[in-house]
C-alpha cells in the first residue's frame, strides 16, 4: 500500500487495564488476533497489584523499576506533601483531615531510563513517559473531589475515548520512514473503574474497543507486527486490577 506500509515493521496499541478473560469469553476476535494470552507482570510490593508506572515503564525498558508511582505536579505535589506531614507530626490539617493526598491531579513519574522507542526510528502516541496527556486521571480527580457528577464523569471519560481513537487514526495518516509506532489508550482500564456495577456497559465498551482495532489493522494495512498488550486487566468481583497482563498479536495485519 505504499512507503508507509513497506517500512514500518512494528505497531503497538497498549490498553490499559485490557482484561485477558473478557476477550476470551465475549470473544473479540479482531482484539485476540493470531495469538493471545496472559503474561506474567511487575506487581507492586505495596499493594500486592501490577501499578500502570510500574508496569509500562518495565514495557519500554526491559526491566522493573520498583516503586514507580503516580506523582503530584509540581508546585502541588511540594504543598500536599508538607500538608500530609503537617498531619502526620504536628496533627495540623488546615481542615483537609483525611482527603489530604488524594485530591491532587497525578501524573507519570519522570523516567530516567532509555526505551527500546529510543533504539528504533519510532512514533508514540499518547504513550506514558512521553507525551501521556493525562485527561482522563484528571477527569478522575475531579470526580474524587466533588467536581464532577458521576454521570459528567462518565460524559467526559467517553468524550476522551472517542478523540483518542480519532487521534491515533489521524496520527497515522501520511507516515513515512518510521519502523516503530507505539500508541497508547488509558482505556478500557479508566472506564471499569467506573462501570463495576455495570458488566453489560463493561462489555459494549469492549466491543467497540474490538470494532476499532478492525479499522486500525486495515488502517495500517502491509506485513506490520500488530501487537496489543496491557499492564494489567481488571477483577469484577475483586473490583481491583488483575495480577497479570494481557499480549495479542498477528505477524499480518491485513488479515
Amino acid at each position: 500500500m505504499g512507503k508507509k506500509d513497506e517500512q514500518m515493521k512494528v505497531f503497538i496499541l497498549g490498553l490499559d487495564g485490557l482484561e485477558y478473560e473478557f476477550v476470551n469469553k465475549w470473544n473479540l476476535t479482531n482484539l485476540k488476533q493470531h495469538e493471545y494470552g496472559k503474561i506474567k507482570v511487575p506487581v507492586n510490593k505495596e499493594s500486592g497489584l501490577p501499578t500502570s508506572p510500574e508496569v509500562w515503564a518495565a514495557f519500554l525498558t526491559g526491566k522493573h523499576i520498583a516503586n514507580l508511582r503516580f506523582v503530584k505536579p509540581f508546585p502541588v505535589g511540594i504543598i500536599f506533601d508538607l500538608l500530609r506531614f503537617m498531619r502526620k507530626h504536628i496533627n495540623i490539617s488546615l481542615g483537609l483531615g483525611k482527603k489530604v493526598g488524594g485530591l491532587a491531579p497525578s501524573r507519570f513519574p519522570e523516567l530516567k531510563h532509555k526505551t527500546f522507542l529510543d533504539y528504533a526510528i519510532s512514533k508514540e502516541i499518547n504513550v506514558p513517559y512521553y507525551s501521556y496527556d493525562h485527561r482522563a486521571v484528571d477527569v478522575t480527580h475531579r470526580f474524587a473531589k466533588g467536581e464532577l457528577s458521576l454521570s459528567e464523569a462518565m460524559n467526559m471519560l467517553k468524550s476522551i475515548y472517542e478523540e483518542r481513537k480519532r487521534q491515533i487514526l489521524t496520527e497515522m495518516e501520511g507516515l513515512r520512514d518510521v519502523e516503530l509506532v507505539f500508541a497508547y489508550m488509558h482505556y478500557p482500564d479508566i472506564l471499569q473503574h467506573f462501570l463495576i456495577y455495570r458488566p453489560r456497559k463493561i462489555k459494549e465498551h469492549y466491543i467497540d474497543l474490538d470494532n476499532y482495532v478492525s479499522i486500525l489493522k486495515h488502517k495500517i494495512g502491509g506485513s506490520s507486527l500488530f501487537l496489543i498488550i496491557s499492564d494489567h486487566g481488571f477483577d469484577l468481583k475483586q473490583k481491583n486490577h488483575s495480577t497479570y497482563g494481557c499480549l495479542l498479536y498477528t505477524s499480518d495485519a491485513a488479515d
